[in-house]
């Protein structure tokens, strides 16, 4: 008897220390159930922080996630392998992501063909029924593969064949055809999606490929010598490409750094004739300016400029007269010119 009071009394006592689950607020919390966030508006108690801040904390922070608690307890609940939970609303606050969103995965030569013409990608089931074997086989895998040495144990010669022909080599041969010929157009995809020149992954129609391609294609194989490319010899018709791949040069680590020192010297020399303050010289920087739109002038006439064998339009002005008389003279058309040829005569 003495025993039983005994745990009867452990209980209440148990009972007491626990805090009920009606948790009172002077204002209700703010939820983001989608979240499963609660946000408290009612003020500190700045009294009780002086007092205890550990103990006020922790007692605040146990009081509302009971609220929070008790709020996803009063959300539709579902059962599924003997699991219950409940089905939680969609969240109304945006959370910045830490990642930007993932690009959409390109489409290969094929989902665009299927995509164009309107094709759509039924599913398939995993096995199928095998007439022959009157059994279900898998549609692909180790089993499938088993299932079709046992279908075709023997196979039939054509007529116009040649007798002694090893008709399983031949399809072992046919079938590594087609997964070379599946790899290829993977690697095709891949370096389409990616436009990077064709460069090991040769296109059906070399036509088809752009100029840009073949000559970044042809720079790359060019380089691909052990002396990257500077003994290989060029073609004939093979335009300059631009150089790739330039390494920097480092002064000796150990040893004479006299380079090293005059490098940092000439930097020395170079920061102090600038002016104090970082400030642009306006003057010299207009004049480099109007350099630069006086020879871009000059290159445009020069490219404007009349080629050989065509003729020059002088309009009939006095001006235009003595443009003609100018070029008739240079031409020997001149009555100079006439002079000379009737004492040559």
């Amino acid at each position: 008897m003495e025993r039983a009071l005994a745990v009867l009394t452990r209980i209440e006592d148990d009972v007491k220390k626990l805090k009920t689950t009606d948790v009172k607020k002077e204002e209700d919390l703010e939820y983001d159930l989608g979240l499963v966030m609660a946000s408290d508006p009612n003020p500190l108690d700045h009294g009780a922080i002086r007092a205890d801040r550990e103990l006020y904390l922790h007692q605040l922070a146990r009081d509302n996630c009971q609220l929070l608690i008790n709020k996803l307890f009063e959300l539709p609940k579902e059962t599924k392998d003997d699991v219950t939970a409940v089905v939680l609303p969609p969240a109304q606050m945006r959370i910045p992501r830490e990642k930007p969103v993932p690009k959409p995965k390109p489409l290969s030569k094929w989902e665009e063909y299927a995509k164009a013409k309107g094709i759509t990608r039924n599913k398939k089931s995993k096995k199928v029924w095998d007439v022959e074997l009157k059994r279900w086989v898998p549609r692909f895998g180790a089993k499938k593969a088993q299932a079709e040495r046992e279908k075709n144990w023997v196979m039939e010669v054509p007529v116009n064949t040649d007798p002694n022909t090893d008709m399983f080599a031949q399809a072992a041969e046919k079938k590594r055809e087609r997964v070379a010929k599946n790899e290829l157009q993977r690697l095709r995809n891949i370096k389409r999606n990616m436009k990077v020149p064709t460069v090991g992954v040769t296109p059906k129609d070399v036509s088809k490929s752009s100029t840009s391609e073949l000559t970044e294609a042809a720079a790359l194989a060019r380089r691909s010598t052990a002396s990257l490319g500077q003994f290989s010899r060029k073609l004939p018709r093979d335009a300059p490409t631009k150089e790739r791949g330039r390494r920097r040069q480092f002064g000796p680590s150990v040893g004479d750094t006299r380079g090293e020192v005059q490098g940092q010297l000439e930097l020395l020399q170079t920061l102090g004739r600038r002016p104090a303050g970082g400030a642009v010289d306006a003057e010299k920087a207009a004049n480099r300016v109007i350099h630069q739109e006086q020879r871009e002038r000059a290159a445009g006439k020069a490219d404007a400029k009349p080629k050989k064998g065509k003729k020059r339009w002088i309009p009939n002005t006095k001006k235009g007269e003595k443009q003609k008389k100018a070029i008739a003279k240079k031409a020997g058309k001149g009555k100079a010119g006439k002079g000379k040829k009737g004492k040559g005569r």
